[in-house]
């Protein structure tokens, strides 16, 4: 891992650093920091790197190879294909573990804060219509007793009217 800071990044200064394998990093959070990630390194699955010193590496099966399988080197050509396979089922163990422990269980636990927040959001705008609606019903009760009151007041003075002629 490289890390740059001020320091390291400053020009008056040389610094060699050499890359060594393979592999890459993850970010799993929001925030951009080492916390929040996750690596995962990786050699290289070449034919010239598949394989081992001792049993042969997958490139020299290839014709001109030192186990070329045209010259009859079926065993060793067998080892060194076991050997590869091991390696590569390896590696995909590895990125299956990174998968589901790490990445699958990140996207589950972003998916509940996802619902969360919006079941939340719910909740608030359930709230607004209940206060609107019990606004409106109040102004609907006050523009009734309004009515009320004006029908009262103007049926009122008909009432005398009619008693005195």
């Amino acid at each position: 891992r490289l890390y740059l800071d001020p320091t390291f990044a400053q020009i008056a200064s040389q610094s060699s650093f050499y890359i060594t394998g393979g592999g890459a990093t993850f970010q799993l959070t929001a925030d951009v920091t080492p916390i929040g990630q996750t690596s995962l390194g990786l050699n290289s699955i070449s034919t010239a790197n598949l394989g081992n010193s001792v049993v042969g590496y997958l490139s020299t099966l290839k014709s001109g190879g030192t186990n070329q399988v045209s010259q009859g080197n079926f065993i060793s050509a067998q080892t060194i294909l076991e050997e590869a396979i091991n390696q590569v089922a390896v590696f995909r163990g590895r990125l299956g573990s990174l998968q589901r422990n790490q990445l699958e269980t990140n996207i589950n636990s972003q998916q509940v804060a996802l619902e969360n927040v919006t079941s939340s959001e719910s909740v608030i705008r359930d709230a607004d219509i209940a206060a609107e609606v019990a606004a409106l019903t109040r102004a609907q009760i006050l523009v009734q007793s309004t009515q009320a009151t004006l029908q009262i007041a103007t049926n009122q003075p008909s009432a005398v009217l009619s008693l005195l002629g």
